[in-house]
């Protein structure tokens, strides 16, 4: 139900009617967060590569130039999602993702508009820190207040819509490209990006974070310095960053290992396509079963078969029945399970702390995740340049997938606010 100042909370003795409304305005808010994420990332992030030799046979910028404007939105991506995850604490949420959507598009015109190489960088810069504000940094703290005891669910449908556009937009930015150019199309990106704003007045604020917000309440759970001692914490975090690590690796390099063994581009791609495409249904599942069983057994069967599915894909040039068993165990294995260390380690991390300083504490894993992540295609050159192949990559991504299964089981179930 949505009180008089917007705030999602439960009343006791309320109707069966009122309790549908709640339920209403909980999906509601879930496919404005699923709108604004999908643009900002689809339409963004997942097509950037796209971009990349347009502007460097247009405007002859090389590629070093490209490669700093992508490194400057990583970082930035990474670290404002610091100060993203403290102001939901702190301000309505709405403003927060709002604010960065608008940064998104001021982004994009100002790296539209550009004619000088600085110019340039700044815009790809504030496209980063935009993202941080409009996209995971704010959706997960919000999911898992709107959806208490289906937050697996409510996750699961977020990442799967995120995955649905990464995989559908592109094709379309692409063909805007070749029709229009493409600083027309990356202003018009922008527009819709700041045009999705006008849904945020559908984003109800939490209960949980009206308190916080509000009343500088002491919800259940632990201050950021507290968790920031707790060895569980640390130990899932560095789970949740090897896993997205050996991800990262497999993503940059799957495609060109597949081609370079004998596989022509078009089926290397339609391997990776296929993998991908199970991650959407994979994801619904995957969070119902976390709602169900929990996640903290959820997650560790999922590494398991994410370090199975990567190392499946060594013996992709086996040769007969071999060679399909594993490229068909690698699709369908690391394809189920390549985010599930992003949905449902949140989940966990949820139970670990409480939700008293959740966004904040999030924002600096998924801080981590980015910046260790961005080091996955120099691990991944670096790797094939010593042993002239990207099979002990693949292995080595195996390794990092179990570790994290390995630290996830080590963690004392302990939930601190319900």
């Amino acid at each position: 139900m949505r009180s008089d100042t917007g705030v999602l909370a439960a009343t006791p003795g309320i109707t069966e009617a009122a309790h549908a409304a709640q339920r209403t305005t909980r999906w509601g808010a879930l496919a404005v967060l699923c709108v604004v994420s999908s643009l900002v990332t689809g339409g963004l992030i997942a097509t950037l590569s796209l971009y990349a030799p347009v502007i460097e046979q247009v405007e002859h910028w090389g590629t070093v130039t490209l490669g700093i404007a992508g490194t400057l939105l990583l970082l930035c991506l990474s670290l404002a999602g610091i100060g993203a995850g403290y102001a939901l604490e702190r301000i309505r949420a709405r403003l927060v993702i709002g604010a960065g959507a608008l940064f998104v598009a001021a982004g994009c015109w100002l790296t539209a508009s550009a004619h000088y190489v600085p110019m340039f960088w700044a815009g790809f810069a504030l496209i980063g820190a935009g993202a941080a504000a409009a996209t995971t940094v704010a959706s997960i703290p919000l999911i898992t207040n709107y959806f208490h005891h289906k937050r697996g669910l409510g996750l699961g449908i977020y990442f799967a819509a995120m995955a649905g556009a990464a995989a559908g937009l592109p094709l379309l930015v692409s063909d805007m490209i070749a029709q229009w150019g493409w600083r027309i199309t990356l202003q018009g990106t922008g527009a819709v990006v700041a045009a999705s704003c006008v849904l945020l007045p559908f984003l109800p604020q939490p209960a949980a974070m009206a308190i916080e917000a509000e009343n500088g309440g002491d919800e259940a759970g632990l201050t950021v310095r507290q968790a920031f001692h707790a060895g569980d914490v640390w130990a899932l975090m560095g789970a949740i960053v090897l896993a997205q690590l050996s991800i990262q690796a497999v993503l940059f390099t799957v495609v060109s290992y597949l081609f370079g063994g004998g596989y022509t581009m078009a089926q290397a791609v339609m391997v990776y396509g296929c993998a991908n495409l199970f991650s959407v249904p994979a994801g619904i599942i995957t969070g119902a079963l976390a709602d169900r069983l929990g996640a903290a057994k959820v997650l560790p069967i999922g590494l398991w078969v994410q370090g199975v599915g990567t190392v499946a894909i060594v013996g992709a040039f086996a040769g007969g029945m071999t060679g399909w068993l594993a490229l068909g165990l690698f699709v369908v294995g690391w394809g189920i399970s390549s985010s599930i260390q992003i949905q449902i380690g949140p989940m966990l991390m949820r139970d670990l702390i409480g939700g008293r300083h959740f966004a904040a504490i999030l924002s600096y894993a998924l801080a981590a995740v980015g910046l260790i992540g961005a080091m996955a295609p120099l691990m991944s050159s670096m790797v094939e340049q010593w042993t002239g192949g990207y099979g002990v990559l693949f292995l080595i991504c195996g390794v990092l997938s179990a570790l994290s299964a390995m630290l996830t089981m080590v963690i004392r179930r302990r939930v601190l606010a319900c």
